[in-house]
């Protein structure tokens, strides 16, 4: 069982996680969440196993074993634990260490891509896969675009989609100082880089296993 972070404050992160915390609360109804909360969790002894000496997250990699047995993880809103949301430097850092974490137990536990071996497949594609994913998707966006711009010479709809783009990236450039919503898309985009950055300290093995 996994309970409730809750970060106070008002960086982008906490905006993040409280839109992690709904996704948990429907895959806890639906089936299973795919990952506890470190500061707050709890299960059986009889359900840990010896975790790997380098395992980089073992916040993800215990309800992952589970859910391939079979077991449910369960959320619960009522377990609370509070900490301050992080401002994006910070916050990088941490997501660099989780998603390069991701990456390591997807090599390790390939099984859980399979939707005959994982009970939760969807759930896992969804939440952490397309996690991992969603950087290269926005690099191949744009440059769809701006082939589509230079093949159709400037049709409107191009245009605009390109448009959307800078705004959203130099909304996340100015950050904060350009209100609420500016510091959400350089949040939005803080996490991405981090996804990238994590693959590559994944690959080299250069990411440390401690915080």
């Amino acid at each position: 069982m996994t309970g409730n972070l809750v970060l106070r404050g008002e960086a982008g992160s906490g905006v993040y996680w409280r839109y992690e915390n709904w996704i948990r609360r429907q895959e806890a109804r639906y089936r299973s969440v795919v990952g506890m909360t470190g500061p707050i969790a709890a299960l059986r002894k009889s359900d840990l196993d010896l975790l790997p000496p380098d395992l980089i997250l073992d916040d993800i990699w215990i309800p992952m074993r589970l859910r391939l047995r079979g077991r449910r993880v369960l959320f619960s809103e009522e377990a609370v634990a509070y900490d301050q949301a992080f401002d994006d430097a910070r916050e990088f850092d941490r997501k660099v260490r989780t998603l390069a974490g991701n990456y390591q137990i997807f090599a390790r536990m390939p099984a859980l891509l399979s939707p005959r071996a994982n009970p939760s497949w969807f759930e896992t594609v969804s939440h952490k896969v397309m996690r991992l994913v969603c950087p290269w998707a926005l690099v191949a966006l744009f440059a769809v675009s701006c082939a589509g711009l230079t093949a159709s010479r400037g049709t409107m709809v191009w245009r605009m989609l390109i448009a959307l783009q800078l705004v959203l990236y130099g909304a996340a450039l100015v950050g904060r100082r350009a209100g609420r919503l500016a510091g959400v898309a350089r949040t939005f985009l803080v996490l991405h880089a981090a996804a990238l950055v994590g693959l590559w300290r994944f690959v080299t093995g250069q990411q440390k296993i401690t915080w």
